[in-house]
């Protein structure tokens, strides 16, 4: 699998990945869902706000002006190799609104044989951003923070297996 894009909006949550098919050809799935998504995405995105701000040489947010990392997107080299663009708001106090930007394009992985181009973060940021991207993935296969319906009552008696008044049987309510 190829994770190719994470968005976190406010409502829902867009991954973007690639994944061969039963031919072996590459197919494309862009899955929007309105599932929560696990605690750990949360934090993975959050934990990025250093790394944008050392890629995108911002000045250390004052108080109140903190970077919202809110989604990434991944491309790869015909050798494999990751390069990743960050995308996070910003409240700019000229104005006092917040804004989107997106960090430069830059290589996560060391490069592959053949490649001339070096890792262009450190080690820590490339491991902040695999675990973003892992929990991309992990949401798009379908792990998401979801509440489970409570099917079993655990303070009700058992039963004998003879249906109580407003219990169906056979598509039929019973009279006792």
């Amino acid at each position: 699998m190829k994770f190719n894009r994470l968005v976190r909006e406010d409502n829902q949550i867009q991954t973007i990945y690639d994944k061969p098919n039963a031919d072996g050809h590459l197919e494309q799935f862009d899955i929007t869902a309105h599932e929560a998504p696990r605690p750990e995405m949360d934090k993975a995105l959050e934990a990025l706000g250093s790394v944008c701000i050392e890629i995108a040489e911002l000045a250390e947010p004052l108080k109140g002006m903190a970077v919202y990392p809110y989604g990434l997107t991944v491309s790869y080299t015909k050798h494999g190799t990751r390069k990743c663009s960050i995308q996070f708001k910003r409240l700019l106090r000229a104005t006092g609104k917040t804004y989107k930007f997106k960090t430069p394009s830059f290589q996560i992985d060391d490069p592959a044989e053949g490649e001339e181009t070096n890792r262009e973060c450190s080690k820590e940021q490339a491991e902040l951003i695999t675990a973003a991207i892992n929990e991309g993935i992990r949401y798009a296969m379908g792990e998401r923070s979801q509440h489970l319906l409570p099917l079993e009552d655990d303070t009700a008696e058992p039963s004998d297996g003879t249906p109580s008044d407003g219990d169906l049987f056979d598509g039929e309510q019973t009279d006792e």
